[in-house]
């Protein structure tokens, strides 16, 4: 797995932390069900893609125990992903059931611009015109 320490380096600090912790919950997972790690590493597409396609459905059951479950099933798939580039293809029941728990997450709009700082900018452009 050279070439994996290989890959991730390419990534920054904090993103390779959140890739780690997902994949530690994918490992409890993993122990939880009595299933080795190797089978994500060294399974077929669609054997890893059921795995994994568990592994966000046991998150999203538990989600209102775990605040950030979302999070953690999304970098769990993307450290395996990582470590076996040729299964990002072969992932599609797993992300069309992360896409389905994001749609049902309540959308989150910005906050809209202050009316102050919009004059502001408005005078701003007036003046160095």
């Amino acid at each position: 797995m050279e070439g994996a320490k290989l890959r991730l380096s390419r990534y920054s600090k904090a993103y390779r932390q959140r890739l780690v912790e997902g994949a530690t919950c994918l490992g409890h997972f993993c122990e939880k069900r009595k299933v080795l790690f190797e089978r994500l590493l060294k399974g077929n597409g669609q054997e890893v893609d059921l795995l994994l396609e568990d592994f966000v459905n046991s998150l999203y059951d538990q989600r209102a125990t775990r605040k950030s479950s979302l999070r953690f099933a999304k970098h769990g798939v993307l450290y395996i992903q990582v470590l076996r580039p040729r299964l990002r293809h072969q992932l599609k029941s797993t992300w069309a059931t992360i896409k389905a728990w994001e749609e049902q997450q309540p959308s989150q709009l910005r906050s809209p611009l202050p009316i102050v700082l919009l004059v502001s900018m408005i005078c701003k452009s007036r003046i160095d015109f």
